[in-house]
């Protein structure tokens, strides 16, 4: 995956999760949705070859 891809895909995932974000600050949701309680990931997990540290 070329690095412009790979950006590009990392963007989409801050923008999804931004817009969460927002949706809760302004409707008091629960802020994890049913996917990610479901499965246990967050986005940060969802993103392949993450470099993030446990």
């Amino acid at each position: 995956m070329s690095p412009e891809a790979r950006l590009a895909e990392v963007a989409e995932i801050l923008v999804r999760g931004y817009r969460r974000l927002e949706l809760v600050r302004q409707n008091g949701l629960d802020d994890v949705g049913q996917d990610e309680r479901a499965c246990g990931r967050t986005v940060v997990d969802a993103v392949p070859n993450s470099k993030r540290t446990a």
